[in-house]
């Protein structure tokens, strides 16, 4: 079964990614969504690439037929950037510190999700909608999920195996019984960062003039599915990228209105779905700064230095911290562990590769906010914040290359920050008007077409 999975995972988004660029990426993500609760049914050697085939797959269409936004020269120094960075990852691969495999799951963990990032750069406006539309249907149908295993029980769909122990690892206050919701994910983490990862395609296409009634509707329920989502999950880290994006949208001034008004709505009818919930109500330990710092001391501490001091050029791909296959657990030497990306990518890829990241993410978090009146502007700000936080929490946590499939939505939201394009009618006016040509009414508009 697991091969089967793999085989349609691969033909499936290699076929949808030959009819245009959003259709594979579509086909990639619904793969990803369902990824977790197919593995945890069909519990295999091979259930465990399912995803990655998808991904092959998806890259198999592109090199077949790129999309023309890909020869755009506004990419070309993005293209350098990711050159370095899986360059660099290659080359530590290369290095035979670890056992082969391990190098191999090191190298998937670092660089094989990376081009999505030249994805992200590739798409234009239009394919910014289309995307939101897919996570807004995707997003509804994870909470139907969510909402049979709030009321049935998550062990009625995921049962317990080597791959589903986190799940049934992470009870919550409220009593041993209730599990924290996966929904069709990995655990509740992979939840809660993907539906937080969705917000800004979805709030930026809804708030864009000129859409009709239902998809508005559908765009709102998306956006509804996922805030509920969220704290379904019962998870902590991801209320404080929602809060952050939520204050964002609201005090932007780009809702107006009825959209407004809608918006205002929408939050109150979660906060009083959250507020009589005990369930939805683990984010409140935050307030307890005790908590807060023993997490932040556990990720954050001399741990890092010291090994910086041991490790200068890593223990290896794949055994810092990278999620590896239980079937292949006993294969990593000298393993260490560190609840921390950035000592995740120093124990994989030495002091070299976390000062390229470092670098990279500074330049990516300094490039220039779209015009005001450009029609993608909120969702472009949206995109920018999330980045920035999630980049800033991956201190306190691993799994921001490799969640599934959070790290593809997440790396395809950096491509769209790097090379934002604004609005190509709006560049096409400007070439006009500064070559001194006078610009025309256009007629089908004069017609009311």
């Amino acid at each position: 079964m697991g091969i089967l999975l793999c085989v349609i995972g691969f033909a499936t988004s290699f076929g949808f990614g030959r009819l245009n660029i959003v259709a594979g990426v579509g086909s990639v993500l619904t793969t990803g969504y369902l990824y977790g609760i197919l593995r945890a049914n069909y519990l295999d050697t091979y259930s465990y690439f399912i995803f990655d085939c998808a991904v092959l797959g998806f890259y198999l269409s592109l090199l077949v037929k790129r999309p023309a936004s890909s020869s755009d020269p506004q990419v070309r120094q993005l293209q350098g950037w990711l050159t370095i960075l899986i360059g660099w990852a290659v080359v530590m691969f290369l290095m035979p510190i670890q056992h082969p495999l391990i190098q191999i799951v090191g190298l998937r963990g670092n660089a094989f999700l990376l081009p999505f990032v030249l994805v992200g750069s590739w798409l234009q406006r239009r394919d910014y909608e289309h995307l939101a539309v897919w996570l807004a249907l995707l997003n509804l149908v994870t909470l139907g999920f969510a909402g049979a295993e709030y009321f049935l029980g998550v062990q009625s769909f995921y049962p317990l195996n080597s791959a589903t122990q986190l799940i049934y690892d992470s009870n919550l206050a409220v009593g041993d019984a209730a599990l924290r919701i996966p929904a069709t994910f990995v655990n509740a983490h992979c939840y809660a960062g993907t539906m937080v990862t969705t917000l800004p395609w979805l709030v930026g296409t809804l708030v864009l003039p000129g859409k009709p009634a239902w998809l508005r509707w559908m765009l709102a329920l998306g956006v509804l599915a996922a805030l509920l989502g969220m704290f379904l999950t019962a998870t902590r880290m991801g209320v404080v990228v929602l809060f952050v994006l939520v204050a964002v949208a609201t005090f932007s001034g780009d809702l107006k209105g009825g959209l407004r008004v809608g918006w205002i709505l929408l939050l109150a009818l979660v906060g009083y779905v959250v507020s009589n919930e005990e369930r939805m109500q683990r984010f409140l330990t935050l307030q307890n700064t005790d908590i807060v710092l023993e997490r932040i001391e556990g990720s954050v501490n001399l741990g890092f230095l010291e090994l910086l001091l041991r490790y200068p050029m890593g223990n290896g791909m794949g055994a810092g911290g990278t999620s590896v296959p239980y079937f292949l657990r006993h294969l990593v030497a000298d393993p260490v562990m560190i609840e921390n990306e950035y000592g995740r990518i120093l124990l994989e890829q030495g002091l070299v590769g976390l000062c390229l990241w470092t670098a990279f993410i500074l330049w990516l978090l300094t490039r220039p906010a779209p015009k005001p009146g450009a029609s993608w502007r909120l969702g472009w700000r949206l995109l920018w914040h999330a980045c920035a936080i999630q980049f800033a929490l991956a201190a306190l946590g691993t799994g921001l290359l490799t969640a599934i499939p959070q790290s593809l939505l997440f790396l395809i939201g950096v491509g769209m920050v790097a090379a934002y394009r604004g609005d190509p009618v709006a560049r096409r006016r400007n070439r006009s008007t500064k070559a001194g040509a006078v610009t025309q009414p256009d007629e089908l508009a004069v017609m009311g077409v």
